[in-house]
């Protein structure tokens, strides 16, 4: 059970807005990448009334998709084209200023555990934080067992952190008489079908960003990964057995999660041969031959592989697959297509559209933002999905998908961020997301104002939404995502997008006609006050705040370059 995270009194919860999703199949809507802007306006009253009086209703309640109010909303779908996504093509010279240009398609694969000593006892002490947390199992600090390749050091002393955030924590397999458990344990690939299991963390540098690619499974502690150097005891007590999960990882500079990922199974899937066939009768050469290829031979080839250039493709061939994996590099926005690509249907599964479209507004005002759940791929995806559906605003502040509970100070930062973490046990001022227990929290700030024209936003993405989300989350493996699934969410993603065009272009046509110099504070601020006279009182409150973000300097910055 998840400790109380969540007692601050000054903390609120949020009613909820919306109707509640119905059930949908392909037939019944049209999944189409576009979006009804026509009628959109800052100007024109909103019928939901003012932002005061939405403060006034919200302000103290319960956002919970369990009891959603009912207010009616027309379902109609009126589509006409509208301006796509800001998507800039980089130039070879633009490549070639890349500070990613001329790596490797990862920098580093890495194996995280306890470490053992030579009794095959774990050698790190437990954690400080294992005390403040009511728990079974022991815990012990992750520490890096493996790197490759091997003359390249892992500068990182933290990585480990991110790949149990809560630390590893133990526990005793007591075998059964035939052995079953045992064999479950070693041979079962529950990592396949358990979408819990595989998360991703960024780390964001002066120069560049390293994503980590992970999947985490249970293991004997004495029995650890073929390809560790030095060869442990292996299990030979009969009745009592130390099990700990680890974490097989790729630290690469490039998003492209679904190649990693697979790369990163099949050596995992080769190494349980190496195991299956460990016991086989026959030579090492036969044995050999029956294994095909080792978890080292496919790194070695998979850090071969040149990476191909925007809008070219690779071809993969992976161990004991009858065709290689082809794999495009698309042009443009590439950070927030391929993120897209991979994290989107899960969010659209595990968040209802009304607390999506919550944390779109609230990320646009660049509050502070918590996402809490011990479920890690999920996590993730939430805190990973503000990339691509930002655009074309780029998000300014911190952005990180997994915190380590040791670097939760972090969250006193003075600075706009976005930050996942399994456990929040410290006080912050920030907007809380628990996707746990499906509700938001308000700590120590004040309820946002509403989206401008969000009820026709709503019944734009409602059609999407619902072939995703059915009546109440869901966890979703994006190994697995289908084709009409990643429809939906391009429906969905496409329409936040051009919701986010149709704001700037709002922007620029009152600021681009001006021959004040922007570069000013005092003629910007003129034009933004001028600006604000012209919305209406019900948009007021949510533009007054837009033009005070970061976001809004950069485009400007941008705009009159």
């Amino acid at each position: 059970e998840a400790p109380s995270a969540f007692s601050n009194s000054n903390k609120r919860e949020e009613e909820n807005d919306f109707q509640p999703i119905q059930r949908a199949s392909m037939e019944d809507v049209d999944v189409q990448p576009s979006i009804d802007l026509a009628d959109f306006s800052l100007d024109a009253t909103d019928e939901s009334g003012s932002a005061e009086e939405e403060d006034q209703h919200v302000d103290g309640q319960i956002l919970d998709d369990s009891k959603p109010e009912k207010p009616s909303i027309d379902p109609t779908l009126e589509k006409s084209p509208s301006s796509p996504p800001i998507d800039p093509v980089l130039t070879p010279e633009d490549r070639r200023r890349d500070p990613r240009y001329g790596h490797r398609l990862f920098d580093h694969f890495i194996v995280v555990g306890p470490h053992l000593d030579e009794d095959n006892k774990p050698k790190l002490q437990k954690s400080p934080s294992a005390s403040q947390i009511q728990q079974r199992e022991d815990e012990y600090h992750p520490h890096l067992i493996f790197s490759y390749p091997s003359g390249k050091p892992v500068t990182s002393l933290k990585i480990g952190s991110f790949c149990f955030p809560e630390n590893i924590r133990m526990r005793t397999l007591s075998r059964r008489a035939s052995g079953s458990n045992l064999v479950e344990l070693r041979y079962a690939q529950p990592h396949l079908s358990n979408p819990g299991q595989c998360h991703i963390f960024r780390l964001a540098g002066e120069d560049f960003t390293m994503y980590g690619i992970c999947v985490t499974k249970e293991e004997l502690l004495e029995d650890p990964p073929s390809f560790v150097p030095s060869p442990p005891q292996r299990y030979t007590q009969p009745w009592s057995m130390r099990v700990t999960p680890r974490c097989y990882c790729f630290l690469s500079r490039f998003p492209f999660f679904a190649l990693h990922y697979e790369v990163l199974l099949n050596v995992i899937a080769q190494d349980r041969l190496i195991r299956i066939t460990e016991g086989l009768p026959g030579n090492e050469p036969e044995v050999r031959q029956a294994v095909g290829e080792l978890p080292l031979d496919i790194l070695h080839k998979y850090y071969a592989t040149e990476i191909p250039t925007p809008g070219g493709s690779l071809s993969f061939h992976l161990a004991g697959q009858p065709h290689p994996r082809q794999f495009t590099y698309p042009l443009g926005d590439e950070e927030a297509r391929l993120i897209g690509d991979w994290v989107l249907v899960t969010v659209f599964k595990c968040m209802s559209l009304e607390h999506l479209l919550r944390l779109y507004t609230i990320l646009l005002l660049e509050k502070p933002v918590v996402i809490v759940s011990h479920n890690l791929s999920m996590l993730s995806s939430v805190v990973l999905s503000a990339i691509p559906m930002l655009r074309p605003f780029v998000w300014q502040g911190l952005l990180i998908p997994v915190l380590p509970q040791l670097l939760l100070d972090v969250l006193q930062a003075p600075v706009p961020y976005i930050i996942g973490t399994p456990c929040l046990n410290t006080h912050v001022e920030a907007v809380i997301f628990d996707l746990d227990n499906h509700k938001i929290l308000y700590s120590n700030i004040k309820t946002p104002p509403r989206l401008p024209e969000i009820k026709r936003l709503y019944q734009n993405i409602q059609p999407y939404y619902r072939l995703l989300y059915k009546d109440h989350p869901t966890l979703h493996n994006p190994h697995r995502t289908s084709l009409e699934e990643q429809a939906a969410a391009r429906g969905i993603i496409e329409s936040l997008q051009g919701y986010g065009n149709w704001l700037a272009a709002k922007i620029k046509s009152h600021y681009s006609t001006t021959h004040l110099d922007l570069s000013n504070l005092r003629n910007r601020d003129q034009l933004n006050h001028a600006f604000i006279q012209t919305i209406s009182s019900s948009n007021r409150n949510f533009i007054t705040q837009f033009l005070t973000t970061q976001y809004f300097s950069v485009y400007c910055s941008q705009l009159f370059k």
